[in-house]
């Protein structure tokens, strides 16, 4: 978590830069980059139309929670400042030795989170990277506890094993099975709930960043995940995949 002192910002563009920094800046960062699942905001006039960006700024969508709140004056000039009719030299920052006490901004703010990683983009830390765990709820204890998911460039170069990020819950039937995907590597797995075992994978279309459903049609069990991928880098989808045992 990136702390840093509170800029005032004043010139041309300083409304907008002044909501953002207030509002956004803690998961966009204060340069508009994003990082990880959290989105670019720069350039976002070229995707995104200033009707669009309002109604996401105030009903929310995806992890982002809705700012009802916003109002009028300051979703204006928030839109102007992400829009960029003006260039970065049109507002100043005071140096934070200048930065009067008692002002809209706090002395200190969240700039956004930042993931350690390696110059390649892996976690700078000893894997595993990600884990699947299965908890004795009696006892208290891990009864299980194994790497889930890997980065499909790393296991081309031979490193194997290494768990990975994941967006995506598990599932688990009635026999006695652990359905799980929300890894990069774009993989559906069932585990043995006894013992962690892999007893089936299957690739996806998209890297399945999502829970998987399990329903009951004439009789017969299905798994059904949504390959929609879009997060950690992976490629988008747009596809629901369903696996059932062979008749």
């Amino acid at each position: 978590i990136q702390m840093v002192r509170a800029p005032r910002v004043t010139g041309l563009g300083s409304g907008g830069r002044a909501a953002y920094i207030t509002l956004c800046a803690e998961c966009h960062g204060l340069e508009r980059s994003g990082g990880g699942s959290v989105p670019s905001l720069i350039g976002v006039g070229d995707r995104l139309g200033p009707l669009e960006v309002r109604r996401v700024v105030q009903q929310g969508r995806g992890r982002m929670p809705a700012l009802p709140y916003f109002g009028h004056t300051e979703m204006a000039a928030l839109l102007w400042y992400l829009f960029e009719p003006f260039g970065p030299s049109d507002y100043e920052e005071a140096p934070a030795s200048e930065t009067p006490t008692g002002e809209l901004f706090p002395h200190y703010m969240l700039a956004g989170y930042r993931k350690f990683v390696d110059p390649d983009g892996f976690p700078a830390v000893e894997p595993p990277w990600g884990t699947l765990s299965a908890i004795d709820l009696a006892r208290g204890e891990i009864a299980w506890q194994i790497p889930l998911g890997e980065y499909p460039e790393l296991a081309a170069q031979g490193v194997r094993g290494t768990g990975a990020e994941s967006y995506g819950g598990a599932v688990v039937t009635a026999g006695g099975l652990v359905f799980i995907a929300g890894t990069p590597d774009a993989k559906l797995r069932a585990f043995d709930k006894a013992t962690g075992e892999v007893l089936f994978e299957a690739p996806l279309p998209a890297a399945g960043f999502a829970t998987p459903a399990i329903y009951e049609a004439d009789g017969k069990q299905f798994v059904v995940i949504a390959a929609g991928g879009g997060k950690l880098g992976r490629a988008s989808g747009d596809r629901y995949v369903a696996f059932a045992l062979p008749d």
